[in-house]
């Protein structure tokens, strides 16, 4: 048997609600026994499962693929808290957060062992859902001034709905921080 070798995968994301259900569809339809846990922490040793992002609780979720790992490893803490995986066999999505304003970025990621042929297929088949529904690039600009800063930024994953929020008037920001924003205008700055 080969050493584990490992790898990391991470992109941060604007995903509105309706883009979560857009992207569970995807993963679904390659990953039929794609499983939604909500959150890291279970009350008895058994995943909290839903079947939608929308029905979760927690602002963490983990994407379970089922048929590459039958069974969560867990541990239990000396108060009794049983905590799933956060990464190497689910992948981990941090939810963005709308507010009146903005949708806060969330982000996906996972680290895995490359040697496990399905825990890799299910991770690359996500990221394939995941770039599938990317629309836009992005430029930061200046939310008191309005003023371009940056443009052409691509790392991130904008869903359509989270385009449309954007046209809608609301901004995008990244969740740590103050930087905000919108969809790459056609037009050159000056």
């Amino acid at each position: 048997m080969n050493e584990p070798e490992y790898a990391k995968r991470y992109v941060p994301v604007f995903l509105a609600p309706s883009d979560e259900i857009e992207l569970v569809e995807k993963l679904r339809s390659k990953t039929p026994a794609l499983t939604i846990v909500d959150g890291p922490f279970w009350s008895n040793g058994q995943p909290l499962i839903s079947q939608t992002i929308a029905e979760c609780n927690s602002p963490v979720v983990y994407f379970w693929d089922r048929e590459a790992q039958p069974e969560l490893p867990h541990v239990v803490d000396r108060h009794g808290i049983v905590r799933g995986p956060s990464s190497g066999v689910v992948i981990q999505y941090v939810r963005c957060r709308l507010t009146s304003e903005s949708l806060l970025s969330g982000d996906i990621g996972v680290g895995y062992d490359k040697h496990n042929k399905l825990i890799t297929r299910f991770v690359e088949s996500t990221w394939h859902a995941l770039k599938s529904l990317n629309r836009e690039y992005l430029e930061s600009f200046d939310p008191n001034t309005g003023k371009l800063i940056k443009r052409g930024i691509r790392e991130f994953i904008v869903g359509p709905g989270a385009a449309d929020l954007v046209q809608s008037g609301l901004a995008l920001k990244h969740s740590e921080s103050s930087v905000y924003y919108r969809l790459q205008s056609r037009v050159e700055s000056e």
